[in-house]
């Protein structure tokens, strides 16, 4: 019967429930810390959008003077730019799910908010880091002469669906550094892999249609998926827009209940 009622707190729909319930406090917290974190200095607002340009600047440089045109994806600075919006919203959470627990556990201790909600709280606070990547991705694109199309306004939507992505892979990981604390120290190796495998500065489809297997597999990468769904929503490319999302929905899915498992039993070890 314990058994019972622990997976009834914790199946997807009472997850929801609470986080829905716990919305404006969740909201704030993420705003409260994201605020202080660009309050450290004068001139933390303004790094706030130069950090960014500085990595699409840096990364444009050496892989357009390095990568043949043939291997670059079709409009290769805003489509690198939209990439690295995306790894780098990516890079941002993993790097917060894996701190997770160590500080997470004092807050839970003095408050009823379950570690399932304190996670999206992460993820909110994710994306108020990387607003002004998405605001950096419609800048260049006007300044590169892309014209402006109804399908932009479903760039936000893609942006705002990949948080559900960002939860489950945040569970997994916060897991993960709960079981195996020296995790944490794999993940820059992991988060290269995921990088140049997203095709982010080279065309995947281009470089590996002579390889129909390993194509297939860098396509269930989901932040490859989200690039290529913001890349045909920003610039037009064509793309099968209703086999991307359902792979990406599927995939996504699988994540989730895998994050779940895991982060229940990272919960339970932390209980016992």
């Amino acid at each position: 019967m314990d058994r019972l009622r622990s997976v009834s707190r914790t199946s997807p729909v009472a997850v929801l429930r609470e986080i829905w319930s716990r919305k404006s406090f969740l909201g704030f917290f993420a705003w409260s810390k994201t605020k202080a974190s660009l309050s450290e200095s004068r001139t933390s607002l303004l790094w706030w959008i130069i950090e960014p340009s500085l990595k699409i600047l840096v990364y444009g440089a050496i892989f357009g003077l390095i990568l043949p045109a043939s291997t670059r994806p079709e409009n290769f600075v805003v489509s690198l730019i939209i990439g690295v919006a995306i790894f780098e919203t990516y890079s941002t959470q993993s790097g917060a799910s894996t701190r997770f627990f160590a500080q997470s556990d004092v807050i839970e201790e003095s408050t009823s908010i379950s570690p399932w909600s304190l996670m999206m709280s992460t993820v909110i606070e994710t994306y108020l880091k990387s607003a002004a990547l998405i605001v950096i991705v419609f800048g260049a694109a006007l300044l590169l002469g892309v014209s402006p199309r109804l399908s932009w306004l479903a760039f936000p939507l893609l942006f705002a669906g990949y948080g559900v992505f960002l939860y489950s892979m945040g569970l997994i990981l916060a897991a993960l550094s709960r079981f195996f604390p020296t995790f944490p120290r794999l993940l820059g190796a992991l988060n290269r892999i995921v990088f140049y495998g997203s095709g982010i500065f080279w065309s995947i489809e281009r470089v590996l249609a002579s390889y129909p297997t390993l194509l297939s597999i860098a396509e269930l990468n989901p932040v490859y998926q989200i690039i290529q769904l913001g890349r045909a929503a920003v610039m037009g490319n064509g793309i099968d827009w209703g086999h991307v999302i359902a792979l990406h929905s599927l995939v996504t899915v699988v994540l989730f209940a895998v994050g779940g498992l895991l982060f229940h039993h990272a919960n339970k070890s932390d209980h016992a």
